[in-house]
């Protein structure tokens, strides 16, 4: 099992309930954790506990506004990253671009900024841009920013890159993005109450319009697959990588429904030169045929 790529199960701890105050303590903690004066119901004090976050930790606040909001075309709610996540997927970009390409990379769902990171390093001399739905997550980035100026780095809010130049990218990175944990929590069989095909084939369809022909797509984790879009058939398969069970993720088909059984290890893409062809048709069409063959099984307890 690759376990950099399983999803961590790391949580915000609370505080606990026993009757401690004390002036040195600071008041959110002191009204956290004193005993109250007469029975609470366990909703309500589980409620005061989430409104606590949301008013004291930024990156609660920044998913609750996802899951309240529910911006259009709005994916992953939850921000799950670290840095280097992928090691196996970064060093086969590297490996194909060149660690010191003067190349443009593109982190779409950047989130706080970790991934960016973790590119300057691995791409020392690369123009690198971030993007997120979320505003919050890019205060952050923009916040890290400052802290540490790269004039080669930036970052702004975006549902999608239809606003970045045509061409303009060697590489897009688009991993545990395009999904929503709620379907592996849930195992629904339609997926259209979170979020739908057709934004995501948009979505596709923008990336191969930003990339320079022989670019590299990086797509990892997705609830659909590139295939089954119609940008599919200007992408050839470059690496493909079996998925752990640890981060089972369910396919849903342009019609919304799960695809029991499918799993979609393909991961790294490369953008041709051939545009709605009989070949670029027959290479999508394998694609879709290969991650049907591939094996699944669900583990007992899906990862978050």
């Amino acid at each position: 099992m690759d376990h950099t790529e399983a999803p961590s199960d790391l949580q915000h701890g609370s505080a606990s309930d026993a009757g401690i105050v004390g002036r040195n303590i600071s008041w959110h903690m002191r009204f956290d954790m004193a005993q109250p004066r007469f029975p609470v119901p366990q909703l309500a004090r589980r409620a005061l506990r989430r409104l606590r976050r949301i008013l004291l930790e930024p990156d609660h606040r920044h998913i609750t506004w996802m899951l309240l909001r529910r911006p259009k075309a709005g994916f992953q709610p939850v921000n799950l990253t670290w840095e280097n996540r992928y090691p196996r997927i970064f060093s086969f970009v590297q490996a194909v671009i060149g660690a010191e390409a003067p190349a443009r990379l593109l982190s779409f769902g950047c989130s706080t900024g970790e991934e960016v990171v973790t590119l300057r390093r691995l791409f020392p001399s690369a123009v690198i841009r971030g993007l997120d739905i979320n505003p919050g997550n890019i205060e952050i980035c923009r916040k890290r920013l400052r802290r540490d100026p790269d004039p080669a780095i930036s970052f702004g809010r975006a549902r999608s890159a239809e606003l970045e130049p045509p061409e303009s990218y060697d590489v897009i990175f688009c991993m545990a993005v395009l999904r929503d944990s709620r379907l592996t929590d849930f195992g629904l069989q339609r997926c259209d109450r979170f979020i739908r095909f057709e934004d995501f084939a948009d979505i596709v369809g923008g990336f191969e319009r930003c990339l320079k022909p022989g670019g590299l797509l990086v797509l990892r984790h997705s609830n659909f697959r590139l295939c089954d879009a119609p940008a599919g058939k200007d992408f050839e398969v470059a690496l493909s990588l079996p998925i752990p069970p640890a981060s089972f993720t369910p396919i849903f088909g342009p019609d919304n429904r799960l695809m029991p059984g499918v799993s979609y290890p393909d991961t790294v893409f490369r953008k041709t030169s051939t545009r709605a062809t009989a070949e670029g048709v027959s290479r999508k069409a394998q694609s879709c045929a290969r991650s049907r063959r591939t094996p699944l099984v669900r583990p007992a307890q899906p990862a978050r």
